[in-house]
């Protein structure tokens, strides 16, 4: 997702005015877009549809590439949120047991 979205900011000045970028982002902020959720499948569909509306090139292909990339970025977000919560479990029972 987040590469399509800077696909959208990166299109040219000349063909996309700063109101519809902020709109864009707006839209999307908007939207409850966890992952698989209902509201992931709009912001999609959304970008896809402002993709081809500022004329910037995305292929399924590409679409694949962003989704597996976001999904491998949240299961490192997911282990790294882990791997803290047990350290600091770790350090509560060191200082509880002392």
């Amino acid at each position: 997702m987040i590469a399509i979205l800077i696909a959208v900011l990166a299109a040219s000045a000349d063909d996309v005015s700063r109101a519809e970028m902020t709109e864009t982002i707006e839209h999307l902020a908007r939207l409850d877009r966890i992952s698989g959720s209902e509201g992931e499948r709009e912001a999609n569909a959304y970008l896809k549809r402002k993709l081809t509306e500022y004329g910037v090139p995305f292929d399924a292909y590409e679409e694949l590439v962003v989704e597996s990339l976001s999904s491998q970025g949240a299961v490192a977000l997911t282990n790294r949120l882990l791997l803290q919560r047990q350290q600091e479990l770790l350090k509560f029972e060191r200082d509880v047991l002392g």
